[in-house]
């Protein structure tokens, strides 16, 4: 490795690996090897006994090149060991050693080849001197080194970097061909064919994510131990009460100001008495979200055999269901959204569950206790969604009332796309001037929470107060301020404990993208001492963690986010040229924040109880939290399990129960379950 980077360059090639991985090489090669060694010793007594010089020869040839590899590999994986993350000065006997050992590895094929020969050859010598039981053990050893052989070859095949001829990097050939490879993994992987029209989609995420890892010079497993740094900084300082305090160069996006204690504190208490009404509405509506996903979630939430009866108690595929279940065929995500939002016969009116490119699933419903005809979106169950999802350039488009804003454009296309779709079907329509005394609610959770925010909004000028909407964990990079804060008076987001969809944007990503390299080059130990740390084996020291902060301690870090940033500056905002257009979408540098729609609710976890009997029992307090407290993404072990829709609901629900018994008007209007054992909500901050 060089000082200038953590990456292994190689032969005029870098590699997805750093020299501090090496240490693997070492503590888990050689005992394998040696493990191979013994067994092979132990077999070569009983093969002396027959005197067959070709075998003796490779056995001999074997356990020499083997010996040789497990000392070298000692030696790489002692070097491995020292200096930190970015300083790889320590480390730069690595190359020598991996030299040798490639030089070993070719002479270890020869051996393979030549006992190949040996033991499959039709004129081999050792065919007609050797026992059948010595001959067995030798074509098993054969066999052995061959698999043994081909499975490192593999696993360097995919440390293997395409893009990283160190001559070239940084230049303009070596970005756009850095761009092309990740349109190419898109391509392979996402196994996703795009409509007419759409081709432009796979370019434009391939621009987007290489803008995010380009001229960033780390190693996979140098981003997942910055993440574990990250995390341990937010926990000594006390995120998110006070934030962007520790990271003196860091570009702060477009309308993400910083924030202290004190915006925590005044962002908004909760009012148990005055939001009530609008926390059971959001409690009852819960259920419709989660619904909206289908048999998956169901079978996630309550296992499969709750399936199985709800399927056959239903009727199966002759039941009270719409007539058309598009993308349904057999009934079994209608059977599990109608159990999940316990509707009655007649209530489930139409089903779109095809999932097209840019047009999530959802389904239509009545709700006679809320008199209001409901539109559910589902959120990311699939490929398309995820594409969707990460086409996260940010558009400019006109709302009536409010003027050109702007958004997530992946979203606006999917919010745009549903519409058509239900005002080409005309259930909404019907049942609305059907039924006018009734209200139009629109819901979604994650993906279906930002299309039902951006319909919302559409919708308004439309619909004016007899529409709301229920966003429950919605994505953070979602619309600008100015559009977020016009739907205050008809939107709820819900947000549940340190949920990173909320705060994940393009801005978010960058400042993140950041924060891992301030806390790389603080970080004053090996990087698997902090991976072992992450794992929770082990504990980091706080000198460790925060280093010192003098102009040394500083410099591989300082020198790594400033060559970062000169060559990507380079790129500028006016795009770059592939494949003979301009790309137009702004590298996530120079993306503005964007937030999610209305009023938000945070369920703030609070603490974790472990009752005598084992059962845990989670603790929350709700906040009426400002937009701001959103521009930074939280790093937290439960950052991904409380987006999960059944958590999100849970929590939800034992809000409303937190709220006190509902009286008998609210019976007859409400339908909210008991809440879960294992979740408790106190409605004050006294009272935790």
């Amino acid at each position: 490795g060089s000082t200038q980077s953590t990456w292994v360059v190689f032969l005029g090639q870098r590699w997805h690996a750093g020299s501090d991985d090496l240490i693997l090489y070492g503590l888990v090669g050689a005992p394998v090897r040696a493990c191979f060694l013994i067994g092979l010793t132990l077999s070569f007594e009983n093969l002396k006994f027959h005197r067959n010089r070709s075998q003796v020869w490779y056995y001999r040839a074997t356990i020499a090149a083997l010996s040789l590899r497990i000392i070298t590999q000692i030696a790489i994986g002692v070097v491995a060991s020292r200096g930190t993350i970015l300083d790889a000065r320590p480390r730069q006997a690595v190359k020598p050693l991996l030299l040798l050992a490639i030089l070993l590895f070719l002479v270890e094929m020869a051996i393979v080849g030549v006992g190949v020969f040996l033991a499959f050859g039709a004129s081999s010598p050792a065919l007609d001197t050797t026992s059948v039981e010595s001959m067995h053990m030798f074509r098993a050893l054969v066999i052995t080194n061959c698999v043994y052989s081909v499975l490192s070859g593999l696993f360097n095949g995919l440390l293997y970097d395409s893009v990283g001829h160190t001559h070239s990097t940084g230049n303009h050939h070596h970005t756009l061909q850095y761009d092309r490879a990740w349109e190419r993994r898109f391509r392979r992987f996402c196994c996703v064919r795009l409509p007419s029209g759409t081709e432009w989609v796979y370019r434009d995420l391939a621009f987007l994510l290489s803008s995010l890892f380009r001229y960033l010079d780390l190693v996979p497993t140098d981003i997942i131990a910055g993440i574990v740094l990250v995390r341990q900084r937010q926990k000594e300082e006390g995120y998110p009460h006070r934030i962007r305090t520790w990271t003196p160069w860091a570009r702060v996006p477009r309308g993400s100001p910083v924030l202290l204690r004190e915006d925590l504190e005044s962002s908004g208490r909760f009012d148990m008495v005055r939001d009530r009404k609008l926390l059971l509405r959001a409690a009852h509506y819960a259920k419709y979200a989660t619904a909206g996903y289908g048999w998956p979630v169901f079978i996630a939430s309550r296992g499969i055999w709750s399936m199985v009866k709800t399927w056959f108690s239903g009727g199966g595929c002759f039941s009270a269901l719409p007539a058309e279940a598009h993308g349904d065929p057999s009934r079994c995500n209608a059977h599990a959204l109608r159990a999940t939002a316990r509707l009655r016969d007649g209530e489930l009116v139409d089903i779109n569950f095809s999932n097209a490119m840019f047009s999530p699933a959802y389904f239509v419903a009545i709700d006679r206790k809320q008199r209001a005809i409901v539109l559910s979106i589902r959120g990311t169950l699939s490929f398309r969604d995820a594409i969707v999802d990460m086409t996260a350039e940010v558009v400019t488009t006109t709302i009536p009332g409010l003027g050109d804003v702007e958004m997530h454009r992946g979203i606006l296309m999917s919010a745009e796309n549903v519409w058509a779709d239900v005002q080409k079907r005309g259930v909404v329509e019907k049942l609305l001037a059907r039924h006018p005394d009734h209200r139009f609610v629109i819901v979604g959770h994650s993906l279906g929470a930002a299309v039902s925010s951006i319909l919302g909004l559409q919708l308004r000028a439309t619909y004016g107060h007899r529409l709301e909407c229920f966003a429950f964990s919605p994505p953070g990079g979602l619309m600008s301020r100015e559009a977020a804060d016009s739907a205050n008076d008809f939107i709820t987001s819900i947000i549940v404990g340190k949920d990173v969809i909320p705060r994940l944007g393009l801005h978010t990503m960058e400042l993140l993208k950041e924060r891992i390299l301030f806390a790389l080059a603080h970080c004053r130990c090996h990087k698997y001492r902090v991976l072992l740390a992450g794992g929770c084996v082990g504990e980091l020291h706080r000198d460790h963690v925060f280093g010192e902060d003098s102009e040394q301690g500083l410099g591989e870090g300082t020198q790594l986010l400033c060559t970062f940033r000169r060559q990507s500056d380079q790129i500028g905002t006016d795009g770059l040229i592939a494949g003979g257009e301009l790309q137009h979408v702004l590298p996530p540098a120079e993306a503005p924040a964007l937030f999610p729609a209305g009023r938000i609710l945070h369920l703030v976890k609070r603490q974790t109880i472990v009752e005598c009997c084992g059962r845990t029992v989670r603790r929350y307090t709700p906040h009426w939290n400002s937009r701001d407290l959103y521009t930074e993404i939280l790093v937290s072990p439960t950052m991904l399990t409380d987006h999960l829709p059944w958590i999100v609901e849970n929590v939800v629900v034992a809000l409303a129960n937190a709220l006190g018994p509902l009286d008998d008007e609210e019976r007859a209007t409400f339908d909210i379950q008991a809440a879960p054992r294992t979740v408790e909500v106190v409605p004050s901050l006294d009272q935790d």
